[in-house]
C-alpha cells in the first residue's frame, strides 16, 4: 500500500513538473480518462469546477457583499478561469482493481 502511494505522489509530482515546463513553452492541454474494462466505476478522471486554483476569485461572508480571493499557495493561477476548475483523479477502488483514472498531457514536448 505504502509502496503504491508513493507510486502515485512520484507520478503526480512530475505530472506537475511537466506542466510547469510546458506553460512557459506555450499552449497544452490536459485530456483526463478513465480506464475500467469491466465496468466497476471505482474510478474517475475529470476538470471539476470548484477544485482548482482561486485566482481573483470572490466570496461572499453574508450574502450581500463580495471580496476578492486569491490562494496564497498559487497566485499565478489562470485569471480567465472563472469557473475555478481543477483536474481530480481518484480511485475508490482497491489498488488490486483493474482500472484507473490519468490523464494526457497534449502539446508539451
Amino acid at each position: 500500500m505504502r509502496r503504491t502511494v508513493i507510486s502515485i505522489a512520484r507520478t503526480l509530482l512530475g505530472g506537475l513538473a511537466t506542466a510547469q515546463l510546458a506553460f512557459g513553452q506555450g499552449s497544452f492541454t490536459v485530456v483526463p480518462f478513465e480506464f475500467d474494462p469491466f465496468g466497476t466505476h471505482l474510478v474517475a478522471a475529470e476538470w471539476k469546477g470548484g477544485i482548482g486554483c482561486p485566482t481573483n476569485a470572490t466570496f461572499t461572508p453574508d450574502g450581500v457583499n463580495f471580496f476578492p480571493f486569491s490562494d496564497p499557495a498559487c497566485l499565478s493561477g489562470d485569471p480567465s478561469d472563472k469557473r475555478n476548475e481543477g483536474l481530480l483523479l481518484a480511485k475508490t477502488g482497491p489498488t488490486s482493481n483493474f482500472a484507473a483514472a490519468g490523464a494526457v498531457i497534449k502539446g508539451v514536448q
